[in-house]
């Protein structure tokens, strides 16, 4: 039997998109009819690629098939899988039907494994946008995410031919053409109350079928609605009013239609038809006369709700909640032929965290009113009314004022409190008036309040009903200012005076006096003293900052004085950071800025710094101490530094700044005449800290020095050298060298190996690296010398291929076999190519050493250098030095008394060669000429064959 399944196995789709979907949310809809399922519609927009991809369809090239779909899914995951839905053009699933398929006749007819569930129409096929829908979710609460997606799939037809007949799928593939960019998001449940709560216009069809998807419709047609709303029917009565109303069913959701339909059904028309107005009113003679209308509260919107179970709505008027401000004491009066009410309200309120007071002052009110209307009248607690019993609102009569206080979390009770009074109209007549205020006196360093009454003065009782604290200040203000205002405040205010409080006798008492008494508010004060003299300066705080610097408290400093440290005697009011360097000194105020406080802040002056300071001291070693001398037969120099730790105090006058000491302030300090080191390096920047207690440390940093190396070449680079700790030096490069090792044959640095220890022992030291080859011809002529520095040890390396290291062993071989055999020669020529091929095939030579400072430009080279300027080539420095040599041995050797006799004997020796040079030519003449005859030998005697022979000349050649 043939298994069409394996033919059917899943395929993943390949990601290849290259275009972009346009996918966004369009509505949800109910079925054209009862057999039709409600859709989620959206608006779908591919481009111009994907569109000519689903216009094709599926085609078939013989059993192969390629066949391109565009897939609506839903998932409960942003990257899970989910329910997929297909759109595809109008064809036929029945594969043979498929244009170019070859399809035998006798085998069975497969169906294509993209069925598809909805086909595009003729719009979105010409356009490549539309609107298209598929089936809601059965679950209407859950949020699924929706996406879009071109697919290209392809697949080919198999015959089995052991059973005739059988065909399945196999090679089945997809990838992705075109997607959507994103998702939509949402449950079909948010979705449709979204739209039967919004604005979007609906038809009553669209909205009832919305309801019927959702399972919210109503039985009937209408459902019935209940307003509520509030109504004010006195001063401060509020009644709860309510109306209902029928709204048709399809509305049920909705708030703006459920308020239109209100505003056609009644006389409302807006919002603020349902503020509660309160109506002033008086009745005479059996009219009613109007005498004001006030907003008590105002209505600021609807909230509606609908019960799905119950099938009813309602609609409740929302207020702006009822604040303190517009709460009023209703003020009327006794005289009926002139009946005025006038609502009061008070500016004077006090918040809390958690509750309020409101105070309603008695003589505010009487002289507001006889300001305002012309009443002169006696006004106290006997004449209030107090009705009303909102939640959790207290209230409280004095002598002098009704005071209101409520939870801040009731503010809105305050809408349920009447509060009227009547106000008893009396004649004018005189009043002795007397005014307290406060003085000021300096007792030491503390300010002493003292409280002065004035002089009796004469007013009638409308003068005094009408003295506000303006008033009462352009008359009296001058003495109450000059009493708060002394010289030792320098212009600092402390007491300011704000306002003015009034006591009266009682109308009807015998006599009449009013006593005012100045309210005063106060600025917190400095008080800055200091332990040089007892002087005091007081300095007003800011108000728009907590934080002063430290600045702002130190005037001026005695002369050959430093201010130590900032303090003060509250430390929970003021805490002081970085207090012992008052110009970086910050303050921070911890308590209120309008308190009746002085807060004080002592200067402390000290005439001395204790110091701690580290440095380095030009070294006298065991040699200099000896008297030894130098080639000069100078005595010899410092060649190192001793690290040294000064502790002790400094007056302040030696130094302008105790955290920036100049280098002329430091030297002075430890008694050097410069801080230079070996006259190449001197201080270059002290850093000082404080401990926080009552040390300054400072820590001397140091210039570097610097040597130029020259290598064999003439290439020259400057080695940066600071000075470093000899202990630190050794460690760094894994030597363990006591300081003995720097001891020379001329140069005793050091008796004992404890003379100074290592880590207190400072120089110059450093390393120069050159690097050689052999296949550099300068090498053969490399000659080291320097000036300014002394080399204590050196060290080779050989870098490279093992191959090189091996040739540069070889050629230290010597011996009479090695040179027999070449082995220096070859290796040499090896080392040679080696070099040739890779330049890092090389021999480093490290030259431990440190700067004696006895030159300002030392160098070091390895090319036979003469000065630090001499960049010429070991060659060239190396003929420059046989001429310089055969130079001086001729001068030498030219003039001396040997020159002279071996002239003589050249002189007697050419004479004689001259001499036996005549004769020997005037004989070859006379033989010539036959003058002279040669002697002849006898006959028969035989003669020699005549062989020259020449003796081998000795050589020449000096024996090294």
């Amino acid at each position: 039997m043939f298994v069409i399944g394996l033919f059917c196995a899943y395929k993943p789709i390949k990601a290849k998109a290259a275009e972009t979907i346009g996918f966004s949310f369009e509505k949800i809809s109910p079925g054209a009819s009862e057999y039709e399922d409600p859709t989620i519609s959206f608006s779908v927009r591919v481009g111009s690629t994907a569109l000519n991809n689903l216009k094709q369809g599926r085609t078939a090239s013989s059993r192969s098939y390629t066949d391109y779909l565009l897939e609506i899914t839903y998932s409960t995951s942003a990257a899970g899988s989910g329910e997929v839905v297909y759109y595809h053009i109008e064809q036929s699933d029945y594969l043979p039907d498929t244009p170019g398929a070859s399809f035998p006749s006798n085998n069975d007819p497969l169906y294509s494994p993209y069925s598809y569930d909805y086909t595009f129409g003729s719009g979105f096929l010409s356009s490549g946008q539309g609107v298209l829908s598929i089936a809601i979710p059965s679950d209407l609460n859950t949020e699924y995410y929706y996406r879009a997606k071109v697919i290209k799939v392809t697949y080919t037809v198999e015959f089995d031919r052991d059973y005739a007949g059988s065909s399945g799928i196999a090679n089945e593939q997809a990838e992705t053409v075109a997607e959507s960019s994103g998702y939509y998001k949402n449950s079909i449940w948010n979705i449709g109350m979204t739209q039967l709560e919004g604005s979007e216009p609906l038809t009553d069809a669209e909205r009832s079928g919305i309801q019927t998807i959702l399972g919210i419709k109503p039985s009937g047609a209408e459902i019935s609605v209940t307003l509520k709303y509030k109504e004010l029917t006195d001063y401060a009565t509020l009644t709860e009013k309510s109306y209902t109303f029928h709204l048709k069913s399809a509305y049920a959701q909705n708030k703006t239609l459920a308020v239109s339909t209100l505003y056609s059904l009644t006389d409302f028309s807006n919002i603020a038809d349902f503020n509660a107005v309160y109506t002033g009113d008086f009745w005479r003679d059996g009219y009613r006369y109007t005498t004001q209308e006030r907003i008590i509260l105002q209505a600021r919107d609807f909230e509606y709700s609908y019960n799905p179970t119950t099938e009813k709505g309602t609609l409740e008027v929302k207020y702006n909640d009822f604040q303190y401000k517009d709460l009023s004491l209703r003020v009327t009066n006794n005289d009926p032929a002139n009946n005025l009410t006038i609502d009061y309200y008070t500016a004077e309120a006090v918040a809390g965290a958690t509750s309020t007071t409101l105070t309603f002052r008695f003589a505010d009110i009487e002289e507001q009113l006889h300001n305002s209307c012309n009443w002169l009248f006696d006004f106290g607690k006997e004449n209030i009314r107090i009705t009303g019993k909102p939640e959790g609102v207290t209230t409280q009569l004095t002598e002098e004022a009704l005071i209101v206080t409520f939870p801040n979390a009731k503010e809105n009770e305050l809408v349920n409190l009447s509060l009227i009074g009547v106000a008893e109209i009396i004649e004018d007549v005189e009043y002795t008036l007397t005014y307290d205020y406060a003085e000021l006196t300096l007792n030491g360093t503390k300010i002493s309040e003292t409280w002065k009454t004035s002089s009796p003065i004469v007013k009638m009782y409308s003068e005094i009903v009408t003295c506000n604290y303006t008033n009462f200040m352009l008359d009296y203000g001058d003495a109450v200012r000059a009493a708060v205002n002394p010289e030792f405040l320098d212009g600092a205010e402390y007491y300011i005076p704000a306002s003015i409080r009034k006591e009266y006798s009682a109308y009807d008492s015998e006599t009449h006096t009013c006593k005012i008494t100045v309210e005063y508010s106060y600025n917190t004060l400095f008080g800055i003293t200091n332990n040089y003299d007892e002087s005091i300066i007081f300095k007003a705080l800011d108000h728009s900052s907590l934080n002063y610097g430290g600045e702002y408290f130190v005037d001026s400093i005695p002369d050959g004085y430093r201010v130590k440290e900032l303090s003060t005697s509250k430390p929970d009011k003021l805490t002081i950071e970085n207090a012992e360097d008052y110009r970086n000194a910050t303050i921070e105020v911890r308590t209120s800025t309008t308190a009746k406080e002085v807060l004080p802040v002592e200067v402390v002056f000290t005439d001395s710094w204790k110091m701690v300071v580290t440095y380095l001291e030009n070294y006298i070693d065991y040699g200099m101490k000896q008297g030894e001398k130098d080639k000069d037969g100078k005595p010899v120099k410092a060649c190192f530094a001793e690290k040294k730790v000064f502790s002790g105090s400094v007056k302040v006058k030696d130094v302008a700044d105790i955290y920036h000491p100049t280098n002329a302030e430091m030297s002075k300090i430890l008694g050097l005449e410069n801080l230079d080191i070996l006259g190449l390096a001197t201080a270059e920047s002290i850093s000082v800290t404080f401990d926080g207690v009552s040390t300054y440390t400072a820590k001397l940093s140091y210039s570097y020095a610097a040597l130029k190396q020259i290598d064999y070449n003439g290439n020259a680079k400057e080695i940066k050298i600071p000075l470093t700790s000899y202990a630190d030096w050794c460690e760094e490069y894994g030597k363990d060298w006591s300081i003995l090792f720097l001891n020379r044959t001329d140069r005793h640095y050091f008796k004992y190996s404890n003379d100074v220890t290592r880590e207190n022992l400072y120089g110059f030291f450093s390393v120069a690296v050159f690097k050689e080859q052999v296949s550099d011809l300068n090498f053969y002529f490399k000659n080291n010398t320097g000036d300014g520095c002394m080399t204590i040890f050196s060290q080779s390396e050989v870098r490279g291929s093992g191959v090189y290291k091996f040739f540069s062993r070889l050629a230290t071989k010597s011996g009479f076999m090695g040179i027999l055999l070449g082995t220096p020669l070859i290796s040499t020529m090896c080392m040679n190519l080696c070099e040739l091929v890779d330049d890092d095939n090389a021999m480093y030579y490290s030259y431990f050493f440190y700067l004696d400072g006895t030159s300002e430009n030392p160098y070091l080279s390895n090319g036979g250098a003469d000065n630090a300027d001499d960049t010429d080539s070991a060659i060239k420095n190396a003929l420059n030095d046989a001429k310089e040599w055969l130079k001086e041995t001729w001068q030498k050797v030219n003039g001396s008394n040997a020159m002279k006799w071996l002239k003589i004997l050249g002189g007697v020796a050419l004479g004689i060669l001259a001499l036996t040079a005549l004769i020997a030519g005037v004989y070859k003449i006379l033989k010539r000429s036959g003058i002279i005859k040669p002697k002849k030998k006898t006959s028969g005697s035989t003669a020699k064959k005549k062989t020259t022979s020449r003796k081998k000349k000795p050589s020449t050649k000096a024996k090294k």
